[in-house]
């Protein structure tokens, strides 16, 4: 599971507006879920600008992967938001969901993950596999 958070939104907010940063939200939505269709994972948004990546069939490698190719394809990507296209990245939590454990738990721990990666500068995946 891995929660991603758009960098900086509010900032984009602030300079763009908030009908730029709307369509930024929905220029993400769109790539994030095309990223989690390829991959046969489930997204959603989270709630803000945040999203939610759910992989049921991807080893913990491929999920850190998968997670740092859609941070590489964000980072790359330009939102047609104003006259001029707008570019952002993105932060992501990654956290494995063992057996047994909840949801909320997983979710609990992939947010945990995405403070660290925010902490730590942005625009980049932490993973619960690096402190294991």
């Amino acid at each position: 599971m891995f929660i991603v958070d758009i960098d900086h939104f509010k900032q984009i907010n602030d300079t763009h507006g908030h009908e730029a940063g709307d369509r930024v939200l929905i220029g993400a939505a769109k790539l994030i879920k095309a990223h989690a269709d390829l991959t046969g994972s489930l997204s959603a948004r989270f709630g803000g600008e945040e999203f939610v990546v759910l992989s049921t069939d991807l080893t913990d490698i491929a999920a850190e992967a998968s997670a740092e190719a859609l941070r590489t394809h964000f980072a790359a990507s330009r939102f047609d938001a104003t006259d001029e296209p707008i570019s952002a990245t993105i932060s992501i939590g990654l956290a494995e969901l063992d057996p047994g454990e909840t949801l909320s738990n997983a979710l609990n721990a992939a947010d945990q993950m995405l403070y660290l990666a925010k902490s730590g500068g942005r625009n980049k995946v932490v993973s619960d596999r690096s402190f294991a």
